[in-house]
């Protein structure tokens, strides 16, 4: 799974938080990227050591912190 599927599961998010703000910051996308989040977070509470080692290779967590930037309070939340 984290070799052939958790870079699709987790491309809008690298897509979107490229800079110091997220580059779209729209509804849709917020939806997106929280419903994201939330996978991402069930793979911690249930992958320790994959999703530890997914989330130091590809900066993963500067990347959701980026993500507190956001205009939406349920995505910063």
């Amino acid at each position: 799974f984290y070799k052939h599927c958790m870079h699709v599961l987790t491309a809008p998010l690298l897509a979107n938080t490229t800079e110091d703000k997220p580059s779209k910051d729209d509804f849709q996308t917020a939806q997106l990227l929280a419903l994201v989040l939330e996978l991402l977070t069930f793979c911690v509470e249930h992958h320790t050591y994959h999703i530890k080692n997914y989330i130091i290779n590809k900066d993963i967590l500067r990347r959701v912190l980026v993500l507190m930037a956001s205009k939406h309070a349920f995505l910063a939340l």
